[in-house]
């Protein structure tokens, strides 16, 4: 009777408990729906929204886990050491997830959680019980949470500014230009911050969270790179500031149509280890002559 008694509850639960848990947590620092914060948030907010109202259960807590994508195949499993157990009455839970230093820094994270139940009134139950929600769903009753990705990271937020910058000069004339075809009436042809003219020097800036032997930015499909140290410490990590350029590049790109450059961003260690990586974009737009002709600057 006991387990047939239980078996009954798990169904009871796993037809109706999915659908509470399924948007009952959210980072703190959460990113838009599909992409994971590059980050560490500092906490977790877990939130039951809704209870089993059948009379046959009490709710005595929540299990939570943090589940890691160690080998980048897309495959979750239980990060060791973070699995938490919460025994209370409270249906709103802030979970501390520890230190950064815990977490590999490239490596995507999300959280999960499940619900605790003991179950009322069933004959030769033990007192205390207690009966995970949804088994049903293959995860041991874990039911990962949307939208709760973070990838713990050695790259700073940048707020939006591009790390790819104009020189003083050529971001002068792109203002100038900009300035002559709102004049003109011709909005559409504005350059936004991204595009640059073909043989501009590629001014590099970025922030990390921690100083690494070196930052290496590459131009991707092609032989331009350059390596760069820190340039200055700050309170929570350092600055690395270059440039890259080569005087094969003047007139090299979007000469007739614009032409998406993609930059590959890798810190490495002492021995050109990638610690980890990400790429950015910007757009060459090379069809105007009067810029096509400037070298000066």
């Amino acid at each position: 009777m006991l387990v047939k008694g239980a078996e009954n509850l798990k169904k009871i639960i796993s037809t109706f408990v999915l659908l509470v848990l399924i948007n009952s947590a959210f980072l703190s620092a959460s990113a838009d729906d599909g992409e994971p914060f590059h980050g560490f948030p500092s906490n977790a907010v877990l939130s039951v929204s809704r209870l089993d109202d059948t009379g046959e259960l009490i709710y005595v807590g929540i299990d939570f886990a943090v589940f890691q994508d160690e080998d980048k195949d897309g495959v979750f499993t239980v990060k060791e050491g973070k699995v938490k157990r919460f025994l209370t009455t409270h249906t709103t839970i802030t979970v501390d997830l520890g230190s950064s230093d815990e977490y590999e820094k490239g490596v995507m994270y999300k959280l999960a959680m499940r619900t605790l139940y003991t179950p009322v009134g069933l004959e030769g139950t033990v007192a205390g019980e207690i009966i995970i929600a949804d088994y049903s769903n293959g995860r041991e009753g874990w039911v990962l949470i949307p939208n709760s990705e973070f990838i713990p990271t050695y790259f700073a937020d940048s707020d939006g500014d591009s790390i790819i910058r104009h020189t003083e000069k050529w971001e002068e004339n792109r203002q100038k230009y900009n300035s002559g075809k709102v004049a003109a009436g011709q909005d559409a042809l504005v350059r936004p911050y991204g595009s640059f003219w073909s043989g501009e020097k590629f001014m590099i800036e970025i922030q990390t969270t921690e100083e690494v032997p070196a930052i290496r930015v590459s131009i991707k499909d092609s032989s331009y790179s350059t390596t760069i140290t820190a340039s200055a410490a700050t309170s929570s990590g350092a600055i690395y500031q270059g440039e890259l350029w080569n005087k094969v590049m003047l007139n090299k790109w979007g000469n007739y149509i614009p032409k998406e450059l993609i930059f590959t961003v890798d810190a490495v260690d002492d021995s050109g280890t990638v610690l980890e990586t990400f790429e950015t974009a910007i757009l060459i737009d090379n069809r105007d002559l009067y810029y096509r002709v400037k070298k000066a600057f």
